[in-house]
């Protein structure tokens, strides 16, 4: 145990040594401004008004999650190319936002609905615009 703490001492203080202060560049106190560090304020648009200048670009959309779980499953399953496979699965869960039971409930229900169909084995198509 005491090996392992000394290599790990050992590790950090040769990671740290190449690390140093330059005394000739650090001032007196927190009242006085050092020349290490540098804020300035205009970069996070703190201080200026609503008038010209203050121009920012409108934050990206984030296109909406569908709601209800067929529509999730659908979109996810589209993103992997349209057919749910076993090697497939784990991520159309994850971006679907599905367990493995909620997945077997709601494939049932896009089948008896005509949004997919059974395709080889195990597999699963979606039937949509963007698959057809």
């Amino acid at each position: 145990m005491a090996g392992k703490r000394l290599t790990m001492a050992l590790i950090a203080g040769a990671a740290l040594a190449g690390c140093s202060v330059n005394p000739d560049r650090v001032t007196g106190g927190p009242d006085q401004t050092s020349p290490l560090v540098e804020f300035n304020p205009g970069l996070f648009g703190i201080g200026r008004g609503a008038g010209a200048g203050n121009a920012s670009a409108p934050a990206p959309e984030v296109p909406a999650m569908p709601s209800s779980a067929e529509d999730r499953l659908v979109t996810a399953i589209e993103a992997q190319g349209c057919v749910l496979t076993a090697a497939n699965v784990d991520s159309v869960l994850v971006s679907a936002g599905l367990t493995t039971e909620e997945l077997r409930v709601v494939t049932e229900q896009l089948v008896s609905s005509g949004r997919a169909e059974l395709s080889g084995e195990g597999a699963i198509r979606v039937i949509s615009s963007s698959c057809i």
